[in-house]
């Protein structure tokens, strides 16, 4: 007999923001529809089999933040030319996806987040085609794993529905039908446990590997250090979401806490800043004895990067033979490093995960915890730490 279980639902009203919201955060505002107030209520009332896991536990931890159905223009092209998908009807096991446009970071936790709840919950996992071939990019991923555009013709029509419409009466959509999740899942207590499997998912591209491999020796060898310490610091558009939980963008004072924690615990380490806006982190970051990221200069092919680490690149890698991807090479670095400083987000959340050295996160830097941030803190990852920034 399973103990009593209370759920408690929480609705966060969203505030008009002034400032230009980020497209990510445009697409999420726009997702936000109703509460699960009756499906909770129903489940209640039903025993549950499974003390560490239960719907009752995912309708409470996902929210109700519906995903739009995106599909590629090519893929339909495809369709309808060369009539290569099939009906998803009641002969059809239903399938869980994500309609996903994020980046990176978030199409690594929704692919992630699919695999692990779609075990969970009978349901077999489906990826779109823009999903697939972005993380084709980077990782040496299976290249006839196929999109669900490429499979169905029909994955936005009437058999489109809501996990939690699932959840409610699973019994009832288990054959002809498209379950689709919240927007920007990212279930880190699902999949944590599976993160050796994972790992071997997000093998990096070897050309890739070796970029940030490559830094990270030019790193050690600059400092004369024993291990390297990723700082990502996260700008851009994030700033704009943080408000809309009250949230504000964390300061030097957090880093210098965390820069001093990690000296603690390292007594020989280089600290690399890696960032979306590697130009405003310098100035931020002036005082600093730190190095940066090459990543946007390689990219762009500009001047901008230390005479040793080119030397070394031109040694072992030929840079030239293919367009460069900065935010791949980043993402390389941080995969990479010993140690992790983090701000907020999936991207960085994603290299410290697959690096399995120690992290430190900022917390109390908002009114009420954005969902990412929250799923981070409840994971309770064992290397992982927390800089309360409320106290500066």
């Amino acid at each position: 007999m399973c103990n009593k279980i209370s759920i408690f639902l929480f609705v966060f009203n969203f505030l008009n923001i002034n400032s230009k919201n980020s497209k990510c955060m445009e697409n999420y505002l726009s997702s936000k529809k109703g509460s699960l107030r009756s499906e909770i209520k129903r489940y209640l009332q039903k025993p549950i089999q499974d003390e560490e896991f239960s719907i009752l536990n995912i309708l409470e931890e996902i929210g109700s933040e519906n995903s739009p159905c995106i599909t590629t223009e090519d893929i339909k092209m495809q369709q309808n030319n060369e009539k290569s998908c099939k009906i998803m009807d009641e002969k059809c096991a239903s399938i869980l996806i994500d309609f996903n446009n994020g980046r990176l970071g978030n199409l690594m936790s929704s692919y992630a987040s699919v695999v692990s709840l779609s075990a969970k919950i009978n349901l077999q996992p489906a990826f779109t085609y823009r999903l697939i071939s972005k993380l084709q990019k980077v990782f040496s991923m299976p290249h006839h794993l196929k999109s669900v555009e490429e499979i169905y013709c029909n994955i936005c029509g009437k058999n489109l529905i809501p996990l939690e419409k699932y959840l409610t009466e699973p019994h009832s959509y288990t054959h002809g039908y498209v379950v689709y999740t919240p927007a920007y899942p990212n279930y880190l207590h699902l999949y944590k446990s599976d993160l050796d499997k994972f790992k071997q998912t997000f093998k990096l591209k070897p050309r890739i590997q070796k970029l940030g491999a490559t830094v990270i020796q030019w790193a050690r060898l600059k400092k004369d250090a024993k291990k390297v310490v990723c700082v990502h610091n996260r700008l851009g558009d994030y700033p704009s979401h943080l408000k809309a939980y009250g949230g504000k963008r964390v300061d030097m004072e957090y880093f210098a806490e965390a820069i001093t924690r990690m000296k603690q615990q390292h007594d020989s380490a280089a600290f690399l800043v890696v960032s979306d806006d590697i130009e405003a982190s310098r100035e931020m970051f002036a005082e600093d004895d730190i190095l940066f990221s090459p990543a946007t200069y390689l990219a762009k092919n500009t001047d901008n990067i230390d005479p040793e680490l080119m030397k070394i690149i031109n040694n072992e890698i030929d840079i030239k033979t293919e367009e460069l991807d900065a935010t791949a090479i980043d993402f390389s670095i941080l995969a990479q490093c010993e140690a992790n400083i983090n701000t907020y987000g999936t991207f960085g959340m994603w290299g410290a995960l697959l690096s399995q050295g120690p992290a430190i996160y900022p917390d109390n830097f908002y009114k009420n915890p954005p969902p990412d941030h929250q799923e981070i803190r409840e994971a309770s990852i064992s290397k992982w730490t927390f800089v309360d920034v409320d106290k500066f």
